[in-house]
């Protein structure tokens, strides 16, 4: 498993970001399917919703004093409308649907795993943790949620609680195989790639079609790069189970890294087509096909990304380097800037904004304040990133470009318009004895070089 976002950059490009799998996606689970268990907003298939709540009646004891019981098909109903308040972007409205379930033991594990993930869709991991926990509480082997919260707490770094929760599940399940596998991702997360494959092969030995064995063993594969043993034990997975969204969230990820765009684009719009909701798809098909110079598409599925999850950060960093492929400079600084709003302390941020002032004919702004916009950019992208600026970044040398550049500026404003646009100064004719009194002997080199464009 990966640990965090992927951050790149191109030769002389901005940062962009593909989600790590797993970090937000949280589907999966087998151990013990029994009530409520199948439940959950990601899913598209509605039918198996209406069948989970449906066998779930009468399973467990009835609401307390005073509150009155609700039907299966009024259950299937809440969370139909839950669903479709998410696919609006209306989290609340959502969390209505589902908080009145609560009340009702029969369906409160379901109820708190869906408000988790609407939680973790809101960015509030704390209360996600919590609800998740809850579910558990109601239902100690609900599996969806006890994945849901090991990869929560994964992501967030806390690997003893990741583990605390599944040796909880673990003790109370009976050391069920199901259990067993969604705790694969444990050694996974630690790298310890040789151990998942030896506990995923005695999970697959003893119950042969656990998928998230299979899962686990795959990408304990690929980490070790034995990509075309990965691909077998994957595509083995899918001819089980076709639509498992995580499964084809591999399948995209190891595709993507292996450099076949095109495979990875139909991958993800597989996902899609399973599942409307899901953040990494649409972030990092939006990141595919701004690479494949499809903007507008990319940028559809980008602001899909955000309206999901609005504090994903790196999906406005994405979204900014596709408008700024468009033309919309203006649209690509709101972007970062919107970034910067959730989180001042984003500095990756800021190095995309200082390339967005010193790559462009920024609207608004002179030459000179463009550039000096651009090094304070960088200055406050190197002094946040502190000890964690890489030794081969390039951001001393865009600052000194800048500065000359400004200094350049400020000498040919002799010859034009004090302030003037990059477009007003190539429209002035400058003879040849005129520039090499500008520039000593290097009338041969242009003033200013054609970047390479991300």
């Amino acid at each position: 498993m990966q640990r965090g976002n992927r951050q790149q950059r191109s030769e002389r490009g901005p940062y962009w970001a593909l989600l790590a799998v797993f970090l937000i996606t949280c589907g999966g689970g087998e151990a013990h399917r029994r009530v409520g268990s199948e439940i959950e907003i990601q899913p598209a298939d509605r039918s198996a919703q209406s069948a989970a709540v449906s066998d779930s009646a009468g399973e467990t004891e009835g609401p307390g004093p005073g509150v009155r019981p609700i039907s299966p098909e009024e259950a299937r109903i809440a969370i139909e409308e839950a669903a479709r308040a998410l696919d609006a972007g209306n989290l609340e409205q959502a969390r209505r649907w589902l908080e009145p379930m609560l009340d009702h033991p029969e369906y409160a594990a379901v109820a708190e795993y869906n408000l988790g993930v609407l939680s973790q869709l809101a960015g509030q991991g704390f209360e996600a943790d919590r609800h998740y926990q809850r579910a558990l509480d109601a239902e100690e082997t609900l599996a969806p949620a006890l994945t849901a919260l090991l990869r929560l707490r994964l992501s967030q770094g806390d690997v003893d609680g990741a583990e605390l929760a599944f040796q909880r599940a673990l003790r109370t399940s009976g050391n069920a195989l199901g259990i067993q596998a969604i705790g694969l991702f444990l050694p996974l997360h630690r790298g310890e790639y040789e151990r998942t494959i030896q506990l995923a092969r005695e999970i697959l030995l003893a119950q042969e079609g656990n998928i998230d064995a299979h899962l686990a063993l795959a990408l304990a594969y690929h980490h070790l790069h034995q990509s075309e043993l990965a691909r077998f034990v994957l595509d083995t997975a899918l001819e089980r189970e076709p639509e498992r969204v995580d499964l084809w969230l591999a399948v995209a990820m190891i595709q993507m890294e292996e450099g076949n765009h095109a495979a990875a684009i139909t991958s993800y719009r597989r996902v899609l087509d399973l599942d409307r909701r899901s953040v990494e798809a649409h972030n990092n098909l939006g990141v595919l096909l701004h690479r494949a110079r499809n903007e507008e598409e990319a940028v559809e599925h980008l602001r899909r990304a955000i309206a999901l999850k609005p504090d994903f950060l790196e999906a406005y960093l994405n979204l900014s380097n596709s408008l700024k492929a468009m033309g919309d400079l203006e649209g690509a600084e709101r972007a970062i800037r919107e970034a910067l709003r959730i989180d001042p302390a984003f500095w990756k941020a800021y190095f995309n904004l200082g390339l967005l002032y010193l790559d462009t004919d920024f609207p608004r702004m002179s030459v000179i304040e463009r550039l000096e916009a651009a090094v304070e950019a960088f200055t406050r992208y190197r002094t946040g990133m502190g000890p964690a600026l890489a030794q081969d970044d390039r951001v001393e040398e865009y600052i000194d470009e800048a500065l000359a550049r400004i200094d350049a500026e400020r000498q040919l404003a002799r010859f034009g318009p004090a302030g003037a646009s990059d477009e007003e100064f190539e429209e002035e004719q400058i003879e040849p004895e005129e520039l090499e009194d500008l520039t000593g002997d290097q009338t041969d080199q242009p003033l200013e070089e054609e970047w390479e464009q991300y």
